[in-house]
């Protein structure tokens, strides 16, 4: 780790399942040199309470924590909280696990952007927020890499239930680039 501070990415989704659409997020955040840590925070989404895990937080974690073989200069760990995205800015920042004399001030927002229909949807997102913290919180965005632009949590879920689940596992974090080349 630097001796300069840099401060700490919170990446906050419901991520069920963790896609490589959020998988790409994940590392053109620890790629960007803007974080020593990042913390991957799953929650629950309030609009999909009837939707069942398709990975759990263990398997989620496994994901996250194995990036800290291949970056040396950022931390990965993961997160779960009961509550809904809102609800954990809220009041639940509080909470974070935050180490090497880091403070709330130090901690930036990853979000990923797939199209502008993302894009309206994250102001819509960053405004609410503002007004229920009373304050602006940081907000870093990523664009998703265009053979990822269609990948969702939803589209990965209507695959897992549809009478082919095997085309599912290729959106389905751990990234693997082999199945993504000559393509």
């Amino acid at each position: 780790m630097s001796d300069n501070k840099r401060g700490v990415g919170l990446y906050v989704g419901s991520f069920n399942p963790m896609t490589i659409g959020h998988e790409y997020i994940l590392l053109e955040a620890a790629r960007s040199g803007l974080f020593d840590d990042i913390i991957v925070c799953r929650g629950i989404n309030p609009d999909k309470l009837s939707e069942q895990s398709y990975m759990s937080f263990e398997e989620l974690k496994e994901i996250v924590e194995e990036k800290n073989e291949n970056f040396k200069d950022v931390s990965f760990s993961a997160m779960f909280y009961e509550v809904s995205t809102i609800q954990f800015f809220s009041n639940m920042l509080k909470k974070l696990p935050l180490t090497k004399d880091y403070s709330i001030r130090n901690c930036v927002l990853i979000r990923g952007l797939r199209s502008i229909d993302d894009f309206e949807h994250e102001r819509f997102y960053a405004q609410t927020l503002a007004q229920i913290r009373q304050q602006d919180i940081p907000i870093v965005y990523f664009m998703c890499c265009p053979d990822f632009a269609n990948v969702s949590s939803s589209m990965v879920r209507g695959l897992i239930k549809s009478s082919n689940p095997e085309y599912a596992s290729k959106y389905i974090a751990p990234y693997d680039p082999e199945e993504w080349s000559s393509e």
